[in-house]
């Protein structure tokens, strides 16, 4: 454990920083001009060197902010090859709250020039997603036993509909067939060699699996699963991993730790992978997701100790516990990574401001939350325009979806918000609203029955392109949502909550905001305007979960083509962050008012 860990996790400014670090990070400089002649993927943009470059220099912390799209999967990839390519001998931990972030930033990691990275993926496969797997110790192991993976059946794909899986190590092999120096070598050696390395023996395959498993230089894993012992002191499948690539007698440690998804992490969650790190790199956004703690959770713990314990001097000390969270819980869903990022000496503090996702005029929506971070701009059309509105798909810059629904959507549309005046309901501790699923079904029912769209979907191939993203901030209303797949079984959904979505993302998503400035008793009331006026239900004006900004930048920032908002404008334009989305949707022309559709 770095000595200083227990000064800095909590103090971010303890960390040393790093002396005229304007001199590294200048493009003139020798480190920046060598960091440049070594890049792993050629697309890396200034603030993303930048950001690396200090990483390269810290001794103890640096932190990144990656907000929505900024490319911090392959920036993650690009920080263990500049770190490995340094010292090769050294050994890299990439941890994150989610399967999903660690497999998106290993997999980035693979390349068909060099195997100076070798990385062994630490989960359960089942847990793994496709890109991750092919890292996974125990999939390598079934090569060497049988000379294939049994998922892969006839090239086709397997029960998850998931393609046939990679594996690290034919990649490992097919890059020493592409070193061969053919002018060194007579041709009849290159063709044994070939035979030999391509087609390996059972004997060939343990000898390449040692060796790589020997000079495994990148660990993958979840935070949860990392440490040695479980909570019943037996040795966890991490530990027990770590003591087979590395043996026995080496201790739980790592020269360098990366953490990604960070802004989502409890102080206790952060903190613990980084003990194993003599260097740590911290990757977050704190203006997405904090971490979700549940004011009521906390409150009913404490009720339920303080019903059990009889003690006076404990039921004091829980009582003043109980008191301090009840009055200072806003501070504490302030996710500690913010506060890490505030406190950092910015010479340890990288900012990435491109983002390659969402087409400009979705950047438009959301670059309000990133104007006290220096502004997020759209890489696909900054500094130059790489054919963001190219109707050539397979254009990997195009973020055009060419669909045409009359009074609708037209092809040059990119933010949509679908205006309702439907109540909302309450149901348990969640919301719900009728009227905006029905507004949903009208658009999924035009969709289907239009050419452009069928044209659109028929181009994809891959299923997360074909989907339609369906979030929403509330479960109640998705347990609704998810009714509309049964009718639309032709038009991939997929359905989830904001807070699951983080993440992810699809072309297409449709944000079902459900609160309304009416509230409704039951579902099938009807308008009463001589009891309630013009609204014809009773007035509300409470936001609930959409309140938060960071729930809302997550919601609108999942879209790369197409983003539509189904909400009631009355209510939620009260709020001033809102109301800059609305403008900015109303100077695209984008406002519908339903029911029009």
């Amino acid at each position: 454990m770095d000595s200083n860990l227990k000064d800095f996790i909590f103090n971010a400014e303890k960390a040393q920083r790093i002396d005229n670090v304007e001199i590294y990070t200048s493009p003139s400089s020798s480190t920046y001009q060598e960091l440049q002649e070594h890049l792993l993927n050629r697309k890396i943009n200034d603030s993303q060197k930048q950001a690396i470059i200090k990483t390269l220099l810290a001794e103890d912390l640096a932190i990144i902010q990656g907000p929505p799209g900024t490319g911090k999967s392959t920036a993650i990839a690009e920080i263990i090859w500049q770190h490995i390519r340094k010292d090769a001998k050294g050994k890299i931990l990439l941890t994150s709250e989610t399967n999903l972030a660690v497999d998106n930033a290993i997999d980035r990691i693979v390349n068909t020039n060099h195997n100076l990275v070798k990385p062994i993926r630490i989960g359960g496969e089942e847990k793994l997603e496709m890109e991750g797997r092919q890292f996974s110790i125990d999939l390598m192991k079934r090569w060497v036993e049988h000379g294939t993976i049994e998922e892969e059946v006839n090239g086709e794909k397997d029960e998850e509909g998931k393609l046939p899986q990679k594996l690290i190590l034919r990649n490992w092999i097919e890059n020493i067939l592409r070193r061969i120096d053919k002018n060194e070598l007579e041709e009849v050696a290159i063709e044994s060699w070939n035979r030999f390395v391509g087609d390996p023996t059972k004997e060939i395959r343990k000898l390449i699996y040692d060796s790589y498993i020997k000079h495994c230089n990148v660990i993958g894993a979840t935070c949860s699963s990392i440490g040695k012992t479980n909570s019943r002191g037996k040795w966890t499948n991490f530990y027990r991993t770590y003591q087979e690539i590395y043996g026995s007698k080496n201790a739980l440690r790592f020269t360098t730790v990366i953490q990604d998804e960070s802004s989502k992490a409890t102080p206790a969650e952060l903190s613990l992978p980084l003990i194993y790190g003599k260097k740590n790199i911290i990757i977050g956004d704190h203006r997405q997701l904090p971490p979700l703690l549940d004011k009521e959770e906390f409150k009913l713990t404490f009720d339920f100790l303080l019903d059990r314990i009889e003690k006076k001097e404990e039921r004091t000390r829980i009582l003043k516990l109980k008191n301090f969270i009840n009055k200072h819980f806003d501070e504490m869903e302030i996710s500690h990574f913010e506060r890490l990022f505030e406190k950092i000496d910015n010479s340890l503090k990288g900012v990435f401001n491109l983002q390659y996702r969402m087409h400009p005029d979705i950047n438009e929506v959301i670059k309000q939350f990133y104007l006290r971070d220096g502004g997020l701009e759209c890489g696909l059309k900054t500094p130059i325009d790489m054919g963001v509105d190219d109707p050539n798909l397979n254009n990997p810059a195009s973020r055009y979806h060419g669909i045409e629904l009359d009074g609708l959507i037209n092809k040059d549309d990119h933010v949509i918000w679908i205006d309702t005046n439907s109540p909302e309901l309450i149901d348990g501790t969640s919301r719900k609203n009728y009227g905006e699923v029905e507004a949903i079904r009208d658009l999924l029912t035009r969709l289907r029955g239009s050419k452009s769209f069928k044209q659109y979907q028929t181009f994809w191939k891959n299923l997360e392109d074909q989907q339609i993203g369906l979030i929403s901030f509330y479960g109640k209303q998705i347990r609704l949502l998810r009714n509309l797949r049964n009718d639309f079984r032709d038009i991939p959904l997929r359905v989830s909550t904001v807070d699951r979505f983080q993440g992810m993302e699809r072309n297409i998503i449709i944000v079902s905001m459900v609160r309304s400035n009416r509230i409704a008793s039951d579902k099938n009331q009807k308008p009463d305007n001589q009891l309630f006026g013009e609204l014809g239900f009773q007035e509300q004006k409470d936001l609930g979960f959409a309140q938060s900004p960071n729930r809302l930048n997550v919601a609108l920032s999942r879209a790369k083509r197409l983003l539509i908002i189904v909400g009631n404008s009355e209510l939620f334009r009260q709020n001033a962050i809102y109301d800059n989305v609305y403008q900015v949707v109303l100077n695209q022309k984008g406002i519908r008012k339903y029911p029009m559709i």
